[in-house]
């Protein structure tokens, strides 16, 4: 007879409840989720999954300084994790510190390829830490990339606006709308 043993039933509550804070995540409930995780971590002590998890809730739920702490303990504990520096940089920029937000993206930068939502956000902090030109370039090689990603296509309109560029920054928000026909909000934005 196979018994269980208090490894495999740990195993067993750890993955409850990360499927838990998993679908609490879907759910939109990011205080469930944050319960979840809590208890995962609990159960299992300084784990990249759970901590990333945390992390993330607490940052959407605007705890933005507990978020920091947790990453800035995870970033210690596995420094070459993406997930976890992509989330650092994010949470700096939240907490409108935009330079530190800045040297985050470009650490990561130089470690992996972002998806076109990151590179948004890498090429925002550049752009209000002052770097337009950093910012400018980073949005080009990411609209290079992913033409069709209407977020980059934003990014590069707002910054072409912040730059006083108002002619370049009307043709830009010209594209948005025909990438996005008929959303109103875009097209009174121009």
């Amino acid at each position: 007879m196979n018994a269980i043993t208090p490894s495999m039933a740990v195993a067993n509550d750890v993955s409850a409840c990360v499927a838990a804070a998993r679908q609490r995540e879907a759910e939109g409930d990011h205080g469930g989720a944050l319960a979840a995780w809590q208890q995962a971590q609990a159960q299992v002590g300084f784990d990249r999954d759970n901590l990333a998890g945390m992390a993330h809730a607490l940052r959407l739920l605007g705890r933005f300084a507990a978020a920091a702490s947790i990453l800035s303990a995870a970033s210690l504990l596995f420094p070459d994790d993406v997930e976890i520096a992509a989330h650092h940089a994010l949470v700096a920029g939240e907490c409108d510190d935009w330079a530190l937000a800045a040297r985050r993206w470009s650490a990561l930068l130089g470690r992996t390829e972002l998806s076109p939502e990151l590179m948004a956000e890498a090429a925002r902090a550049h752009a209000m830490s002052g770097d337009f030109d950093h910012a400018g370039s980073m949005i080009e090689t990411a609209i290079g990339r992913n033409p069709e990603v209407v977020q980059l296509h934003v990014i590069a309109a707002v910054l072409a606006e912040m730059r006083g560029a108002f002619a370049e920054a009307l043709r830009r928000w010209d594209q948005v709308v025909a990438l996005r026909p008929g959303d109103a909000d875009l097209i009174g934005r121009r």
